[in-house]
């Protein structure tokens, strides 16, 4: 009975380690996503303000 039950443990363990690694895994590529867009959106924003400084200086 005790083989069983520390059996059926670990198999609880494992389970819920595996659970946690994909909910990391989706997490990084969440992240990931939202750093790529934002890397994109800024790079936008800096070339119109830096067009919009130049002819004034000039």
């Amino acid at each position: 009975m005790m083989m069983m039950m520390v059996m059926m443990m670990t198999m609880m363990m494992l389970m819920m380690m595996l659970l946690l690694l994909l909910l990391l895994l989706l997490m990084m590529m969440m992240m990931m996503m939202m750093m790529l867009m934002m890397k994109k959106k800024k790079k936008k924003k800096k070339k119109m303000r830096m067009h919009i400084l130049r002819p004034p200086h000039g």
